[in-house]
């Protein structure tokens, strides 16, 4: 390539390819894409969605009159914001390429988009088959032959289009066969597609880490043009558990003047690409474009232009060279305020009272955003911990990194079964030391779940429906992480995983999940399964080991559920301790290590506790409990009780345990959880967390008792494997169910 190629005055092309596959975006979110492109000095467009069937799988078919008015707006609009729109059709899937009925049916769908307004147009030859059919192996003696003859013949047609685009089969360097250099499919494009027609690439790979200056010298030399770059570094559409939310980096800004331009195909979900299309923009417009290749800044030491240390406008946003952190906080600044747009439409008639504790900004897009002063509300801060978390297809941000850290640490080296449960002064230096780095990254998981709380309020809706499922996933899995470190506090141990059980998804869950163990013993609490709920909602739950300071709580909760899963408050008026001195306090005092407490932003709201040898725990319980009881509840209480508490206070004093349970289920659980977490999914989790300790510490089976009134509960035991023994063979009340299961 000359130097006179290089600087000869064409337009270099930089913006967005909407080419992914899934929905397309609607023509409301285009038309505000066109905006902010104009803000961002972005010029070019290209349509090519997937799923459009007219663009690549119908694409004979002509437009009807209402698809036809709608690219006809498209198309006005961003002529009118200075955006080059550019059509592209994609026949490769099975067109005739000698065919005349096809050429003239490619020749008619063009013509329907010029009489649109369209003046611009793209060929895309990508993900098909490479084989011709026979007529066209007949006619063509390769397929870049056939490509390259259709390709010219359409310029030529339109009349020589201002911009014109061919994708080609080969489209990367991990496609080129048997590569770049000698590829005779690239060489005979090279060779013999119009010199005026941009060609498509992708870089070393579909999705590429970096764009080096080596590979794309190599590409230019052979196929005689500067490459137009299709960007697929923040593209999600292969993976749907995946979003990227991190800036434009691996392409050294001293590519500018060695390509055509830079168009990326972003994440499928339209709001979610600010940063993407942002710090695109900011990476197009650094001041080492304009240099030529032998003044060119290196790629690495970066500095901002002198005033960026205070954010501004796009418009008043240069860089000197391109330093990706920074691009980012450029970009995040300006994003959080569209997190506070409302997009809920307005009361009508209505004059609300002004807000006067309200901050009132302006978005990107100039309108007014006010934001209540409130509690808590979605911050930078939560903005940036968001983005770590969703970052780029081959590198985690620097909070994620340290999660997954923290996490490989604490479970490498949890201390052995029955060190952590030691008072405190008796604690090794190295058991100190893990139960403070749990500590920290508990902080860290509540960070996750706090964010994922006050995002659930922001009042852009359209902007948390798509993040919604993501950051769901993300609070999940930081839960599930918890709660393995909670089960290797109370005894677990770490062992090598003994088989896969689950598919792999994808991101930092992905990372996340490969670090639980997935042995047969731990698979169901440590797989991650979940879905979100349909409607968004801020309820966290953490399930934590049991402290002393919990008792209280959990006799609170006991009490709030003795009535068959209700309040019992009103049967227990002179003794509201006698559920919790029944179903709670033998297991805290006897068997802490196997309790856990349920919390949320309330406190409190429920708890599972169990026991490995129930035949060694009624013993002690009689021995070590019971005399306690006695003392709390004398003989002459009795007169003063109801009938109610009477009867509790029989089951106190004389707790059932049928010996013929004990050979096959020597463990027993129990498990209470106030209404409002009762349907969130939870209850499942707890009894995992209990049953996967239970078996890790040798249990082969376990049983618990429920109500016979209590019907949904027991539906649900039964989903978890449980099965209802019969009362006459344990000689126990018609009201008690007995379930087992073995593990």
């Amino acid at each position: 390539i000359s130097m006179a190629d290089i600087r000869e005055d064409k337009r270099f092309l930089s913006g967005v390819v909407e080419g992914f596959y899934g929905r397309p975006w609607t023509t409301e979110q285009r038309l505000d894409l066109f905006s902010r492109m104009a803000r961002w000095n972005l010029n070019t467009y290209l349509y090519a969605p997937k799923d459009d069937d007219k663009h690549r799988a119908c694409w004979r078919d002509p437009y009807l009159l209402e698809e036809a008015d709608q690219l006809s707006q498209l198309i006005r609009q961003s002529s009118d914001r200075g955006v080059e729109f550019v059509y592209a059709i994609a026949p490769g899937l099975d067109i005739t390429f000698s065919s005349e009925r096809d050429v003239a049916a490619l020749k008619q769908k063009l013509n329907q988009l010029v009489s649109l307004g369209c003046h611009s147009f793209a060929i895309l030859f990508d993900d098909i088959e490479r084989e011709l059919c026979d007529d066209d192996a007949r006619r063509f003696p390769s397929f870049a032959h056939s490509q390259v003859a259709l390709t010219n013949q359409m310029y030529e047609y339109l009349g020589h289009p201002k911009v014109f685009m061919f994708c080609p089969t080969e489209y990367c360097a991990s496609r080129a066969q048997p590569s770049v250099r000698d590829s005779p499919y690239l060489q005979h494009i090279g060779e013999s597609l119009h010199p005026d027609i941009e060609f498509m690439w992708t870089g070393p790979k579909v999705i590429s880490k970096t764009i080096s200056i080596t590979s794309i010298t190599e590409l230019s030399a052979v196929i005689r043009r500067r490459p137009l770059i299709w960007d697929n570094l923040h593209a999600n559409d292969y993976d749907t558990r995946r979003l990227f939310l991190g800036p434009y980096t691996g392409r050294p800004a001293s590519l500018l003047p060695l390509i055509r331009g830079m168009l990326t195909n972003p994440n499928c979900e339209y709001s979610l690409n600010h940063i993407a299309i942002h710090t695109l923009a900011l990476w197009v417009r650094c001041r080492s474009a304009s240099h030529s290749l032998m003044n060119v800044e290196p790629a690495g030491g970066v500095e901002l232009a002198e005033g960026l240390e205070s954010v501004g406008t796009p418009e008043d946003t240069t860089l000197v060279t391109f330093e990706p952190s920074e691009a980012l906080e450029i970009a995040l600044r300006e994003w959080i305020v569209e997190f506070h747009v409302s997009t809920r439409k307005p009361l009508q008639q209505q004059q609300l009272p002004a807000d006067k504790s309200a901050v009132t900004q302006k978005s990107s897009s100039g309108n007014q955003v006010t934001t209540p002063k409130g509690p808590s509300p979605f911050s930078l801060d939560d903005l940036r911990l968001l983005v770590d978390f969703f970052y780029l297809p081959f590198q985690h941000g620097a909070m994620a990194c340290t999660l997954l850290e923290e996490f490989i640490w604490l479970k490498g080296n949890a201390p052995g079964h029955g060190t952590m449960q030691c008072d405190p002064g008796e604690r090794s230096g190295e058991v100190a030391q893990w139960l403070e780095r749990a500590k920290q990254f508990r902080c860290l998981c509540t960070a996750v779940s706090d964010m994922y709380g006050r995002l659930t309020s922001i009042p852009n809706r359209l902007i948390l429906y798509d993040l919604y499922h993501y950051v769901w996933d993300a609070k999940e899995m930081t839960s599930l992480l918890n709660s393995y470190l909670s089960w290797l506090e109370a005894g677990g141990s770490e062992v090598s995983p003994e088989r896969e059980p689950f598919v792999r998804q994808g991101g930092i869950v992905a990372d996340m999940q490969r670090l639980l163990p997935q042995m047969s013993s731990c698979e169901e609490l440590f797989s991650h399964h979940t879905t979100p709920p349909h409607s968004p909602s801020s309820l966290i739950y953490t399930i934590r080991p049991y402290t002393i300071e919990d008792k209280g709580s959990l006799y609170e909760t006991c009490l709030k559920t003795a009535n068959c899963g209700d309040d019992a408050t009103t049967l227990y008026p002179s003794n509201p301790e006698l559920p919790g001195d029944r179903f709670v306090g033998p297991y805290c005092t006897l068997s802490s290590e196997l309790s856990f407490v349920l919390e949320d932003s309330e406190g409190v709201c429920g708890y599972v506790l169990g026991v490995l040898d129930s035949q060694k725990f009624y013993e002690r319980l009689k021995k070590e409990w019971l005399p306690l009881v006695h003392s709390k509840y004398p003989p002459e209480s009795c007169k003063t009780m109801n009938r109610t508490e009477q009867d509790m206070l029989k089951q106190v004093m004389n707790p059932e345990s049928s010996l013929l349970l004990h050979k096959d289920y020597p463990s027993h659980i129990r498990i209470d959880l106030l209404k409002r977490s009762q349907a969130q999914g939870v209850s499942t989790r707890m009894i995992n967390i209990v049953l996967s300790t239970l078996k890790a510490r040798g249990s082969c089976g376990v049983y618990l008792e429920l109500n016979s009134c209590n019907k949904k509960d027991l539906q649900l035991y039964i989903k978890l494997g449980f099965t209802v023994l019969s009362n006459d063979t344990l000689g126990r009340d018609p009201y008690t169910l007995v379930l087992v299961r073995q593990l």
